[in-house]
């Protein structure tokens, strides 16, 4: 009969896009590379629930709604510096 199918589906992030304005107070779009690692406001269209809020470190890739698929626009609402460079924590 063959092999049973597994149904669980592979998760490959996607390579973040490089940005040429690097400004902190410019929101960003999914696809990009957070440029800071700080709290992102999420600003979708869609007509379906998401959060409000997201906390990204640097370099990380931004998603796009998990739901339908389209941008999310991520406008910085403070950036925070990763615990990994406190002083305190080393």
């Amino acid at each position: 009969m063959g092999e049973p199918k597994n149904n669980v589906r592979e998760f490959r992030a996607p390579k973040p896009k490089p940005r040429n304005d690097m400004r902190i107070d410019a929101p960003q779009i999914s696809g990009e590379a957070a440029a800071v690692s700080g709290i992102y406001r999420l600003e979708h269209a869609g007509k379906h629930p998401i959060q409000e809020e997201l906390l990204v470190q640097k370099g990380i890739c931004l998603p796009g709604c998990a739901l339908c698929g389209e941008p999310i626009t991520y406008p910085l609402v403070q950036a925070v510096k990763p615990i990994s460079e406190d002083p305190d924590f080393r």
